[in-house]
């Protein structure tokens, strides 16, 4: 059954009884301690670039989320953590450790940075990699869409 409420007119809102917010009373942003000063925002920081930071908390699963200054923490994923295989990132590191890292990824839409803390080397590794598989998937694509004209033209 539903609850019965004794008087519902303190619930009930009337048109234009709605009372008006005191200008006074608004905090001044100089103090207001919800905002985070001397912190840059994500777009202050760029793909490539190194930063040093503190391991803010650990994901053993999961990775670490690195303060460097910005108002989110940067994620390192456990895959990024090492140049070799990582079972636990608690293995790698732990809360208050400083760390040199380099943003991967700034997501300026959701305010997230993702960095690495792989060496140099696995960077460019990486790179060509996946330079290698966008060739691959470009050339694919190339030949599905040759495929594909040539298919129209021989219902024609």
């Amino acid at each position: 059954p539903a609850p019965i409420i004794p008087d519902p007119e303190p619930f009930v809102s009337k048109k234009g009884q709605f009372p008006t917010p005191d200008p006074s009373k608004k905090t001044p942003r100089s103090e207001d301690k919800r905002r985070c000063k001397g912190r840059k925002p994500v777009t202050d920081f760029f793909v490539g670039a190194s930063y040093t930071g503190k391991v803010q908390y650990v994901k053993p699963a999961l990775g670490a989320f690195v303060d460097i200054g910005c108002h989110s923490d940067a994620f390192v994923h456990i895959s990024l953590l090492s140049d070799t295989f990582v079972k636990s990132a608690s293995d790698v590191v732990s809360v208050g450790d400083d760390v040199k890292v380099r943003v991967v990824e700034v997501d300026k839409k959701r305010k997230k940075i993702t960095a690495s803390m792989q060496s140099e080397a696995m960077r460019v590794k990486e790179v060509e990699a996946k330079e290698k598989r966008d060739a691959g998937r470009a050339k694919k694509k190339q030949k599905k869409e040759q495929d594909g004209v040539a298919k129209k033209k021989q219902k024609k």
